[in-house]
C-alpha cells in the first residue's frame, strides 16, 4: 500500500518482541491492575483507561474494586448506583455497557469471565482492542490489542507515512503486530507495547535516548520520528450555549433525570435548556421543557465544559420556583450527593 513502508520478517519482529519484553519486566510501572492476571480486573481497568490518563484512574480503580469485587456483585447493583461509582471519569456509556455485559457473563457464562477471543468480544461495550487487551493480558493469547499507542508506536518503528485512521492502515498495522508474538509471551508483549507509548514513544517529541529498540526504528534512523505518526486532523468541536437552572423549591434543589439514550444518558443534571434572547425566554423553556414556574431568577455564574466532539458554554442561573414532579425531583442538599450527576453539573455545585 501506498504511503506504508514495508513489512519485516517475522524474525525481524519477534526480535523487537524480545527487546521490548525485557524493557517491560524490568521498567513497567506497578499499577495495580497488574498485581495479578484476573480478566475481571484487567477488563475494569480497560474500559476506565479508554480515554482517560492512568493517573486519574487509579484510585477510581481502587473504589471501584471495593465495591464491586467480582462480577456477580457489579451484575447485581443498581444501574444509578454503579453511575455514581463511575462519577467523574466521564464517557458514562462506558459504566452502562460494563453493567449490561456484567449480567450477560452472569447469565451466560455463570459468572465466570469467557475465556475466547470470540465470547469476550461479543459483550456489550468491547470491541476489538478491548477484547484483545483481555484475552492476552489475562490469558496469555496472541490477540493483537492495538490503541492509539500502539498505532503511534508502530508507525515509528516501521515509519509508516500514511493516516494510521485508516481501517486499511490500522488492519496493516494490526497484522505487523500479531507477528510479533513470541509463544508464552503474548502477556508481556501486549503490555510493554503500551508502556513504550505511554513512558518512550509518546505523541509530539518522544524519548528516543531511553527507547529499548531505537536500532530496530525506522523513524529514529530517518529522523522521522517527530512527524510521524500521520494522523487525520480532528473535526472542529460544535459549541452549544446553554442555561442552567438552580432553582430551589420547597425544602430543596430541583433535579432531573436524562434521557434513557443519548448524551449522558440517565445521568442526574440540574435543568438545562437552549440560551434564549432574554431572561424571559429562558424561564419560558424552563417551563415548556421541565414544567418548571419561576418565581425569581438571577445570573450565578457560568460553565465550560469540553466533551470530545462538542464544547457547552453554560450561563447558570440561581432562583426558586416550582417544578413538574412527572419531570423534576426536589433534593436536599445533602441528598443531592447521592445522584450520580456529570462533572459538567457537578461544576455548578459551587453556585449553590
Amino acid at each position: 500500500m501506498e504511503g506504508h513502508s514495508s513489512r519485516r520478517s517475522e524474525t525481524e519482529y519477534k526480535a523487537i518482541a524480545d527487546e521490548l519484553i525485557r524493557w517491560y519486566i524490568r521498567s513497567q510501572r506497578d499499577l495495580p491492575w497488574r498485581r495479578d492476571k484476573d480478566p475481571y480486573r484487567v477488563w475494569i481497568s480497560e474500559i476506565m483507561l479508554q480515554q482517560t490518563r492512568v493517573e486519574a484512574v487509579v484510585n477510581y480503580f481502587h473504589r471501584f474494586m471495593d465495591r464491586y469485587p467480582t462480577v456477580t456483585a457489579l451484575a447485581g447493583a443498581n444501574e444509578q448506583d454503579v453511575l455514581k461509582a463511575w462519577e467523574g471519569l466521564g464517557y458514562y456509556s462506558r459504566a452502562r455497557n460494563l453493567h449490561r455485559a456484567a449480567k450477560e457473563i452472569v447469565s451466560r457464562y455463570g459468572g465466570g469471565f469467557p475465556h475466547t477471543l470470540t465470547e469476550i468480544r461479543s459483550l456489550p461495550g468491547i470491541g476489538p482492542y478491548t477484547a484483545g487487551a483481555i484475552a492476552s493480558i489475562a490469558y496469555n493469547l496472541p490477540t493483537p490489542a492495538v490503541d492509539g499507542n500502539v498505532l503511534r508506536v508502530m508507525a515509528r518503528i516501521d515509519a509508516i507515512e500514511t493516516d494510521i485512521l485508516l481501517p486499511a492502515v490500522k488492519k496493516e498495522i494490526t497484522e505487523r503486530v500479531s507477528m510479533m508474538y513470541i509463544p508464552g509471551k503474548a502477556n508481556p508483549l501486549t503490555q510493554g507495547l503500551m508502556e513504550l507509548g505511554a513512558l518512550v514513544c509518546i505523541t509530539g517529541a518522544p524519548r528516543c535516548e531511553t527507547c529499548p529498540v531505537p536500532e530496530y526504528c525506522r523513524a529514529y534512523q530517518r529522523g522521522r520520528q517527530e512527524a510521524l505518526p500521520v494522523r487525520s486532523p480532528r473535526q472542529k468541536q460544535k459549541i452549544s450555549r446553554l442555561c442552567a437552572g438552580l432553582i430551589r423549591g420547597e425544602g430543596g434543589i430541583l433535579i432531573a433525570q436524562r434521557p434513557e439514550t443519548g448524551m449522558l444518558a440517565n445521568l442526574w443534571e440540574f435543568p438545562l435548556v437552549e440560551r434564549g434572547r432574554s431572561k424571559q425566554q429562558i424561564v419560558e423553556s424552563f417551563r415548556e421543557k421541565y414544567g418548571i414556574e419561576i418565581r425569581s431568577m438571577e445570573k450565578a455564574g457560568h460553565v465550560r465544559h469540553v466533551f470530545t466532539h462538542r464544547i457547552w458554554e453554560v450561563d447558570v442561573y440561581r432562583g426558586s420556583g416550582t417544578g413538574d414532579p412527572g419531570q423534576c425531583r426536589i433534593v436536599s442538599l445533602q441528598e443531592l450527593d447521592s445522584y450520580p450527576m456529570p462533572n459538567v453539573f457537578q461544576k455548578m455545585k459551587e453556585f449553590l
